[in-house]
C-alpha cells in the first residue's frame, strides 16, 4: 500500500495528497454521496491548496444548480458537461413538441 501526504483544505470539506511515486498534488472531496479526485498538475503545495480550493467551490457551484454529475469511472473523477453536439440532439428531439403548442 502507498503512503500519502495528505492537508486539509477549508476546513476539512476537500484535501490534497500525493502520492509516492508523484510529483503532482491531488484534490479530493466527497459531495452528494460521490467521491471526486482530480489532479491539480501542481508540485507546489500551496498553489495544489489554492487550486483545490477553486475546484471544490466549482463543484459546489455546479451541484447547487443541479449540474454536479457523479464520477463514471475510475478514468472519469471530473465531471463532464454536455457536448454541443448532445445538446443539440436533444434539442431536435424536443423541437416538435415545444412548437406544437
Amino acid at each position: 500500500m502507498e503512503n500519502q501526504e495528505t492537508y486539509p483544505v477549508l476546513g476539512g470539506k476537500a484535501y490534497v495528497f500525493r502520492r509516492d511515486r508523484s510529483n503532482y498534488w491531488y484534490a479530493a472531496t466527497y459531495l452528494g454521496g460521490h467521491n471526486y479526485r482530480h489532479s491539480t498538475k501542481e508540485d507546489q503545495l500551496n498553489n495544489a491548496i489554492q487550486f483545490a480550493e477553486d475546484w471544490y467551490i466549482s463543484l459546489r457551484g455546479k451541484a447547487s444548480v443541479g449540474l454536479l454529475q457523479p464520477p463514471q469511472g475510475p478514468d472519469e473523477q471530473e465531471p463532464q458537461e454536455m457536448t454541443f453536439r448532445e445538446v443539440a440532439d436533444q434539442f431536435m428531439k424536443e423541437y416538435s413538441v415545444i412548437t406544437e403548442g
